[in-house]
């Protein structure tokens, strides 16, 4: 069985990524209230919820992506009407992006999937040792630990709710071609996300720290938005 997490490579008993993304965090001001730069987590936006951008987010990363290629998922961000789908990193490579006032940005914080293989095979989520990992799919949130800063200082959000259990797609997302390890497409995912309300004009540099107990690995991203009018 093989698992992927978005975005960083990581070797560990069987074909493993992990997705590094961005955390936009509380303020102290706004920890009480929820974070006035980003919606909150059960609200809607162009009709979509929190878990259906996160959904849209991974299907655009996972059609048809060059699953043998560094990075092995579709890279290039997707703008949906006035919202951006921010697509990750690679590398510990910072990544700029230039956005028009008035949108919004989906950031995909850290992510995990579930693949079909060429044999017939499925991944199940439910496996406790899955791929050799000692644990389910479903503790997979509880072993991550994220700090973040916006423009030099500390930000925070509780993930928890921000985040989306364990989902099927309705049906399987196929790759380009079939991966080193027998796998062709994704069939479900869990993930953490939010969306952020359009920001000031200028530039903004926004750092995710991430460590990941599942893998026992860490690591920074580093996003600079710059904003036009």
């Amino acid at each position: 069985m093989k698992i992927k997490l978005i975005v960083r490579p990581i070797v560990a008993l069987a074909q493993l990524a992990v997705c590094s993304l961005l955390l936009f965090g509380l303020s102290p001001r706004a920890a009480a209230g929820g974070d006035p730069r980003i919606l909150p987590a059960n609200a809607k936006h162009a009709g979509k919820s929190l878990a259906e951008w996160q959904e849209l987010s991974m299907v655009y990363s996972l059609t048809d992506a060059p699953i043998n290629g560094s990075p092995y998922w579709n890279i290039a961000d997707v703008k949906v009407g006035d919202v951006l789908l921010l697509q990750g990193t690679w590398d510990g490579i910072p990544k700029e992006v230039t956005v028009k006032a008035g949108t919004f940005i989906f950031v995909p914080i850290n992510s995990m999937w579930g693949e079909q293989y060429a044999d017939g095979s499925t991944d199940d989520p439910n496996d406790p040792n899955l791929d050799g990992s000692g644990h389910a799919a479903s503790s997979w949130g509880s072993m991550l630990t994220m700090s973040q800063t916006l423009d030099g200082s500390p930000v925070r959000v509780d993930l928890k709710n921000y985040g989306v259990p364990i989902t099927w797609f309705d049906q399987p997302i196929y790759y380009a071609d079939t991966s080193s390890w027998d796998s062709v497409a994704a069939i479900w995912f869990q993930s953490y996300g939010f969306m952020i309300k359009p920001l000031t004009p200028g530039v903004h540099t926004l750092t995710n720290v991430v460590e990941d107990q599942w893998f026992s690995s860490s690591w920074t991203d580093t996003y600079k938005i710059t904003v036009v009018r």
